[in-house]
């Protein structure tokens, strides 16, 4: 959608080229797609918990120049895209600290400060000596006030040296000051004068860093730590952050921003191994929120013995998350992923004369006899419709909206396809009523390939015979699945009893949701009827146990995996919901949820009450995340280099300046794709202009 966005951007592009969009099923998104269910209340229906972070630069910038053109009805409820985004300032994180009996879970909540300025706009850092010195000011501010202050504050003996003197005469830095304030002071001054990896400056703030780094490992320290469970996860997070900060200098940032691609070789956890943390700091809450955030763990194993994140993307996204952020870490939606990101797309490019051919499936991309240039895209139509074009919204309380199932009506034998239950969207479904070639020159010029990694290998045989580097990019690059579920209560969220009175996005907690968004802000635009007493939502999403690669042969497979989704949920909600929620825990089991809190029109008892709440496992090719394993970057192209002439890749599986799976990737592939083709846009902040 963004590659479509930018090459209708301007009214000279839309006489030049004509954009038509062949979409599988009836709705836009792949996995961020979302529809409603119309006979529940017009609930959302998501593939997990979807949310814009704060340094989304150029995925907020073209969501805000769609809005501004979106031609929207008087009664819309998001005539701005402020009204569709909501700032989340509070993250948690759930700290698994030391028990008698194993292990407890301590929530710790960190109110992040309102920056500056808002998402998409002004500038943004990507400068390693930015992060650095922005690092050098966080760890700072997890210091102060702390128990460990007083100690990490003493000079160290680095600012007793002569060398010391010397270079902090020069910065303006007194001697006597204690080894963090030498850091920051020699940090400003090398991003202002550059000096050679070589220089003394290099070598002093290494040395001041190492020492900090040995002053948190000391006994004395370390006691102090295991204090109690704050100043041990206090010591956790600032062993990680004195790591990550020595890794920057050393491995990072003598050769800039490509840098952070040096080390994604390795994993993040391993990585801040070799630069000092110790090795049981290395799988703490400030570690794995990395890789849950990521769903970085192979085959879906959700333990640390398969967790697996290339460090420089890893790295690179913590940075961005917790010092690049514009306004709030975080945005959620305040409605579905589809209405409030791809409705409003949909319509301003069909405003501009973008096409849609819905109920299009790719079978083949064939090459031309020479190799180098795609000659033919064969599709299956996968059902005939009963009027001239499809229309696939639908209003709720005035917000054009995606159903979760075809508007049956407009399809050819449609109510009896709903009754066999024929699912477009699924790999797993034969169902078609025809075929369609597309020639080269007489159909198309230029195509934009915008599936998802995961299902190039179904329909790219021939490129990946052809080039060695799609058969690399198709064989090392890893996808994973997921799981997801929505519950819908019949409390509201200051009921739950949660540590904080903040409605939280919540991660690194047990396995496998090991994260949980409190989502009620889409409530007002779902359409309950009174009697059923909504009053909350909550989501849970994780990585999910599964084969390499789809079991599109066995049709058994979805059934299955969709069964194991729910019995993990009934499992989770049984055993570790009474401590997020301890006002709505069962009274015989104060670890798990009364399930008399969930909503139900048939006021069922027990378990069945969690039939009427919404699992599902993402299985599809479209719908499992892209990992950034270590060592896999390497093999993912860019967008306007594909190696076939008429042909440009889009999507978060190609090189950005991310390179992990998110919306900024995906936007920044289809603008890439869409400046090959027209050379709009002409610049894209943060994007990686260097070769590989």
């Amino acid at each position: 959608m963004s590659a479509a966005f930018y090459l209708s951007s301007t009214a000279d592009l839309r006489k030049r080229y004509e954009v038509t969009v062949y979409q599988q099923g009836w709705r836009l998104g792949g996995k961020g797609a979302a529809g409603r269910q119309r006979d529940a209340g017009d609930r959302i229906l998501e593939h997990g918990i979807h949310v814009f972070l704060g340094w989304y630069h150029n995925a907020f910038h073209m969501i805000q120049a769609c809005y501004a053109e979106w031609k929207k009805k008087p009664g819309n409820p998001f005539q701005s895209w402020t009204d569709a985004f909501e700032p989340q300032r509070v993250i948690t994180l759930m700290q698994d600290a030391p028990a008698e009996n194993g292990v407890k879970w301590i929530p710790r909540s960190f109110p992040f400060p309102k920056t500056p300025g808002a998402p998409g706009q002004g500038e943004t850092l990507i400068d390693a000596l930015d992060y650095l010195e922005a690092l050098l000011n966080f760890i700072r501010h997890l210091i102060s006030g702390s128990i460990f202050e007083s100690e990490l504050e003493k000079p160290s003996a680095a600012a007793d040296s002569a060398d010391f003197r010397e270079a902090a005469a020069a910065s303006g830095h007194h001697a006597s000051a204690g080894a963090l304030s030498a850091a920051e002071s020699i940090a400003r001054r090398l991003r202002h004068d550059r000096p050679d990896r070589s220089s003394l400056l290099y070598r002093l703030l290494e040395k001041i860093l190492e020492e900090l780094q040995e002053l948190i490992h000391t006994e004395f320290v370390e006691k102090i730590a295991r204090k109690d469970d704050l100043a041990l996860f206090l010591w956790q997070g600032l062993d990680f952050a004195l790591a990550a900060a020595l890794g920057l200098l050393r491995d990072v940032i003598p050769y800039g921003v490509e840098g952070f691609d040096r080390i994604n070789d390795r994993n993040l956890k391993d990585w801040i191994v070799e630069n000092g943390a110790l090795k049981e700091n290395s799988w703490t809450a400030p570690v794995r929120a990395a890789y849950s955030l990521a769903f970085a763990f192979r085959g879906g194993r959700t333990d640390e013995a398969h967790a697996s994140l290339a460090a420089g993307v890893g790295m690179l996204i913590l940075l961005r998350m917790v010092l690049d952020y514009k306004d709030a870490p975080m945005w959620k939606m305040k409605a579905g992923m589809g209405d409030t990101i791809f409705t409003p797309l949909y319509e301003v490019l069909k405003a501009r004369g973008v096409r849609f051919n819905f109920f299009h499936r790719v079978r083949n991309l064939k090459l031309a006899p020479a190799g180098k240039t795609i000659a033919a895209i064969e599709l299956e139509r996968q059902a005939d419709l009963v009027r001239a074009e499809y229309d696939p919204l639908f209003p709720v309380k005035n917000l054009p909206a995606w159903p979760s199932e075809p508007r049956w009506e407009q399809i050819k034998d449609g109510e009896k396809l709903k009754r066999e239950g024929v699912n477009f969207e699924s790999a797993w479904c034969n169902y078609h009523v025809g075929e369609v070639i597309l020639q080269n020159g007489v159909d198309f010029d230029q195509i934009v390939l915008g599936v998802s990694l995961a299902g190039l290998p179904f329909i790219c045989s021939e490129l990946i015979a052809a080039d060695e580097r799609w058969r690399k990019m198709t064989t090392e690059i890893a996808t994973v699945e997921t799981l997801a579920s929505q519950i819908w209560m019949n409390a509201p969220f200051a009921q739950f009893g949660f540590d904080n009175p903040v409605p939280p996005m919540l991660s690194t907690y047990v396995e496998p949701f090991d994260t949980w968004g409190e989502m009620s802000d889409v409530l007002p635009q779902e359409n309950w009827p009174p009697a059923l007493n909504v009053r909350s939502v909550e989501y849970l999403c994780g990585a999910m146990e599964g084969p390499p690669v789809p079991p599109v042969h066995d049709p058994a497979y979805p059934a299955q995996a969709n069964a194991r989704v729910k019995q993990a949920a009934l499992a989770w909600l049984k055993a570790n919901s009474g401590l997020l929620w301890p006002n709505l825990a069962a009274p015989e089991n104060p670890a798990g949820l009364d399930f008399n809190y969930l909503v139900d029109p048939q006021n069922r008892s027990g378990d069945e009450r969690f039939d009427y709440q919404y699992w599902r496992a993402n299985i599809d090719p479209s719908e499992r995340y892209v990992l950034s394993t270590p060592g896999s970057i390497q093999y993912r192209l860019r967008s306007d280099q594909s190696g076939f002439v008429n042909l440009f890749l889009a999507g978060d599986w190609v090189v950005s300046s991310v390179n992990g799976g998110s919306a900024e990737a995906a936007v920044e592939g289809g603008m890439a794709a869409s400046r090959g083709i027209c050379g709009a846009p002409a610049f894209i902040p943060n994007y990686p202009e260097f070769p590989g």
